[in-house]
């Protein structure tokens, strides 16, 4: 599993590192708004196929990227459902 976070001097890095992995993307699953616990829309969120390289191979698997404000947050694992539920812990 892999995270990353970025904080950024705004709203408009944070989405451009946003789109700029979107965009590498093999394949995307899900794009849509990112909202607090509120319903308020707070960024952008996607959840993509993502190339990852172990040393050995490079394969397709499943990542979450979603901005927050001025930050930029990404999980990558080979399990959807770990990615999914490392997200509910960051973002609650």
């Amino acid at each position: 599993m892999t995270t990353i976070y970025g904080s950024f001097a705004s709203e408009s890095l944070a989405k451009a590192q946003f789109e700029e992995e979107v965009a590498k993307a093999v394949r995307i699953l899900r794009r849509d708004k990112k909202k607090d616990k509120l319903g308020t829309v707070v960024g952008e969120r996607a959840e993509i196929m993502a190339l990852a390289d172990d040393g050995r191979k490079i394969r397709a698997i499943p990542a979450i990227l979603w901005t927050f404000g001025s930050n930029y947050h990404e999980i990558m694992s080979a399990s959807e459902q770990d990615n999914l539920a490392l997200e509910k812990k960051f973002t609650n």
